[in-house]
Parts: structure tokens; sequence; C-alpha cells
């Protein structure tokens, strides 16, 4: 769990770091800021619009990606700080899960423009409901293995 924890960190370090390092007057940190855009490439799509900007570049990844991993790094946090991980109620991922739907409806449905917050919003809670059924997952499947 701190390993995955300390990954979700890094990883987020990495793209806040992106656009300063690409920014760098120093060869090899543009080298390393241009490389982490590249590896991003195929997580999002990138479209600046829709991106928070550091200086003067987007980020490597879209507001509601970059929340994605926050918030499943906030769940991770959590988790290391209060064990043992119990199964939310399905009302609970219902609950949330509409929210999204929400927002999605609103922006493609009814052509509603969606803030940067928002997307994020939406994104932060995808990512504690991703890295909610992952994590229950695995904890379901080591008490599992332990016990059967």
């Amino acid at each position: 769990m701190r390993l995955i924890t300390l990954a979700l960190a890094a990883f987020i370090i990495l793209l806040l770091s992106a656009p300063l390092l690409v920014q760098s007057d120093y060869r090899w940190f543009h080298y390393a800021g241009t490389l982490i855009y590249v590896l991003a490439d195929p997580l999002c799509h990138q479209l600046p619009d829709r991106c928070l900007f550091i200086g003067q570049l987007p980020m490597p990844v879209c507001a509601r990606c970059l929340a994605i991993y926050g918030g499943a790094l906030v769940l991770c946090v959590t988790v290391l700080l209060k064990r043992p991980v119990q199964p939310w109620p399905l009302k609970a991922y219902g609950i949330l899960l509409s929210l999204i739907i929400l927002e999605v409806i609103a922006e493609k449905v009814f052509a509603l423009p969606s803030s940067a917050i928002l997307r994020m919003i939406s994104g932060f809670i995808s990512g504690i409901i991703i890295a909610r059924l992952v994590l229950e997952s695995i904890f379901k499947m080591r008490i599992s293995t332990t016990h059967g």
C-alpha cells in the first residue's frame, strides 16, 4: 500500500513539474519535461483548453485526469492512516457515480460549458471510486487467500 501511495505521489509530482522542466534553460531538464509529456500522451487527450497551465504551458494531462490521480492518492493516504478497508455500500457508489453522470450529461447533452473546476470535481470523485474498487478487490483477495 505504501508503494502504491508513493508511486502515485511521484507520478503527480512529475506531472506538475513537466511544464516547469520544459520551460527550463537547462537542456536536460527540458528533455526530462518533454519525456513526461510524451509518456503522458497515451493517458490523456491533452487538449490545452481542458488543461491547467503552469507558466506558459498546459499540464501533460487534463484537469480531470490530474484530479483522478489526486483522488486516488487522497484515498490511498486515507487507507494508510486508517485500516482496514471496508467495502462501501452500493448506495454510496450510486450517489457518487450519479454526480459524475450529471456533469457529463450537462456538458454533452445540454451543451453546457464545463469548467475546469467541474472537471476536477468529477475527476476527483472518479479517482476515489476507482481506487476504492481496486483496493476493495485487493483486500478481498488477500482475505480470501489467507482464509481459504
